[in-house]
């Protein structure tokens, strides 16, 4: 049988916001990129998700599992050591995604964009940090 546990105290409790912040940008990100994949025409606001459908599936997926860790609920050893997982690379796929889309000249690479890929791998260092990540990729309930 599978027992959850609860999470593990911040390691950084004055830097644990920052994983909050990092939890809501990443479910706005995942929510928008979802909702543009057929296309998104609503109150003059219209976009499309560019690149391929696939790719956004599974990177808003990837952003979704990693809440749970982001959010410190109560996890099994498992669940906890994938979250921390997937916390730590959605910002690394992203830009690799990024990169991709910019070989295909789907996105401009300007400084907005380097400037959020940024903000989202220091984001994601920080809550992984502040969160005590190490811990969750030992596979202990401690």
């Amino acid at each position: 049988m599978v027992k959850a546990y609860p999470a593990p105290k911040p390691r950084h409790p004055s830097l644990a916001w920052v994983a909050y912040l990092y939890a809501a940008v990443l479910c706005f990100a995942a929510i928008a990129a979802l909702m543009g994949l057929g296309g998104f025409d609503f109150a003059f606001i219209a976009y499309t998700t560019p690149g391929l459908p696939v790719m956004t599936v599974i990177l808003a997926g990837l952003a979704i599992f990693a809440l749970p860790f982001l959010a410190s609920l109560n996890l099994s050893i498992l669940a906890r050591f994938l979250s921390a997982l997937f916390a730590l690379t959605v910002p690394l796929a992203l830009l690799a995604y990024v990169i991709y889309l910019t070989t295909e000249s789907l996105v401009a690479l300007d400084w907005s964009v380097i400037a959020g890929c940024a903000c989202l791998v220091i984001m994601g260092a920080i809550s992984y940090v502040a969160l005590d990540g190490r811990r969750a990729l030992r596979f202990s309930k401690s």
